[in-house]
């Protein structure tokens, strides 16, 4: 197919600028105002068109990795089932402990009591260990051991908070404040090998006479 000559392109120009040139004032702006308009509704509407399409293109969501929490140390606490007891009386103290994000393999905890005051009965496992290899009462000591349970050739590390045994205690004299407290130099919490044990509160017993 052959392509128009260049001289016929002119004068289809040349003859379309003169019948324009024939129309009237109103109806030139009319024709401008119409051109104008449609260049200007082009525009928006490839505008718009572009909005959308954005707008309806699934987002992809970037990964942002959680962050790594940081280890905090665990902490151990003794609380009694009654703070004032009387002389001959027997109560409960609890050896918590708190291991916020780190698991617990194995633990070695050591009480100091003062024999003039307290005795200890019985020693009763708590939730946090499955296996507790020592529960020995000395004359004025209380030595426990506890270590992760393991089920079908898996350890199961406990974290988080629990407490490690119940001791019972009997109440000999009456005096105004003893305290049983934790041996922090002589126990431990491990963690991957390392000792995570940080605090501990101890528990200070008022003892009364006997009615």
């Amino acid at each position: 197919m052959k392509r128009p000559s260049t001289h016929t392109d002119k004068n289809i120009f040349e003859k379309t600028l003169l019948e324009f040139n024939k129309l009237q004032k109103r109806n030139k702006i009319f024709i401008g105002l119409f051109l104008f308009l449609l260049f200007i509704s082009s525009f928006v509407f490839s505008s718009l068109y572009q909005k959308l399409s954005y707008e309806n293109a699934p987002q992809v969501k970037k990964f942002v990795p959680s962050p790594t929490p940081i280890p905090l140390p665990a902490s151990l606490s003794l609380t009694a089932s009654i703070p004032t007891i009387k002389k001959g009386e027997s109560f409960d103290v609890t050896l918590n402990i708190d291991s916020p994000n780190q698991g617990v393999e194995a633990a070695n905890f050591t009480l100091d009591f003062d024999p003039m005051y307290l005795t200890p009965a019985t020693i009763s496992a708590g939730n946090f260990f499955k296996i507790y290899p020592k529960k020995e009462i000395t004359d004025n000591q209380i030595i426990i051991t506890g270590l992760a349970d393991i089920r079908n050739s898996k350890i199961l590390i406990p974290k988080g908070k629990g407490n490690i045994a119940i001791i019972e205690f009997k109440a000999l004299e009456s005096t105004e404040s003893t305290t049983i407290l934790i041996r922090q130099e002589k126990s431990a919490v491990a963690s991957k090998g390392i000792n995570i044990l940080d605090k501990v509160n101890n528990v200070d017993i008022k003892i009364i006479k006997a009615d």
